[in-house]
């Protein structure tokens, strides 16, 4: 019986061969297939480690992106507005010189019909241009403080920009634009009743607005380039921290291919050898007709 013995120790060697292999050809798919050579702790502790620290910056950095693109789409919109704002006030500087050069009251009436059409949709404008749950164009406050490093609170982009001015009788402010008591000094008149103290006073509001409205749109510009700027360089470190974890867990696809091909020869002439051995010991038992064929 030390033959049958034999027999059944050499197919035990080939089935520890045959699982050991298959583990390993296991292992060598799982890396083809995910492109990543550590997937989890056990494949190397430090490794995946690193690459987990590395991935958690890279996330951080892509959630700052974000809150910066947000704030991107608000100065979007705030610059929509006073674009069209500033289109509003244009016409009026054409319905001013409209206005004083026609000598037909029905017109100069028309005109100051239209001239404050446009202001009070002006006023809406800017009373009503929300994004990010603030609005825009009517507020002194900092709108946002957006932490531009990891786990730091500091540094940040503060996002505070002045709004046109609204309100009080200076004759400086869009609020005079919209005003029609004619107490006030700095009431508009275009229409057929305007003297040329009128046509002066108006123009004068107008050129203030236009002034308000340039600081505006040149600090929404600034801002929107501020935040291009900040998302391009975190863009740059997430690229750069991606790349390294890559270098970490990622696998030379060629290279695995290959050692994959290995394994799987190698378990193809386990199975055999080990279906051989199994036969054998089975046509050994016949032999000794402990077993019938």
């Amino acid at each position: 019986m030390g033959i049958l013995t034999s027999i059944y120790t050499t197919a035990l060697d080939i089935g520890n061969i045959y699982a050991q292999n298959q583990t390993l050809l296991s292992q060598s798919l799982e890396r083809l297939s995910s492109g990543k050579k550590i997937n989890t702790p056990t494949d190397d502790l430090g490794g995946y480690t690193a690459a987990m620290d590395l991935k958690t910056s890279y996330d951080i950095y892509g959630s700052i992106n974000q809150n910066l693109q947000n704030w991107k789409g608000a100065m979007d919109a705030a610059s929509s507005a006073a674009g069209s704002i500033n289109s509003s006030l244009q016409r009026m500087q054409e319905l001013i010189t409209l206005s004083q050069g026609s000598n037909d009251p029905n017109t100069q009436d028309a005109n100051q019909a239209e001239f404050m059409q446009l202001a009070a949709s002006i006023k809406s404008t800017i009373e009503n241009t929300n994004a990010n749950g603030v609005y825009l164009l009517n507020s002194s406050a900092t709108l946002a403080s957006i932490p531009l490093v990891p786990g730091s609170a500091s540094p940040t982009l503060d996002i505070k920009f002045s709004g046109p001015a609204i309100g009080g009788a200076s004759g400086t402010d869009l609020d005079d634009l919209n005003d029609s008591t004619e107490s006030d000094p700095n009431h508009i008149n275009i229409s057929s009743t305007a003297t040329a103290s009128d046509f002066a006073t108006t123009q004068t509001v107008l050129n203030s607005a236009l002034s308000d409205m340039a600081t505006f749109n040149a600090q929404v510009e600034g801002f929107s380039k501020d935040i291009d700027s900040f998302t391009n360089i975190n863009n740059t470190i997430i690229t750069n921290q991606k790349s390294a974890e890559s270098s970490i867990t990622g696998i030379n696809e060629a290279d695995e291919l290959a050692q994959y091909n290995v394994l799987n020869i190698t378990q193809q002439g386990a199975a055999a050898m080990l279906a051989q051995a199994n036969l054998s010991a089975q046509n050994l038992l016949m032999l000794y007709g402990i077993k019938s064929s």
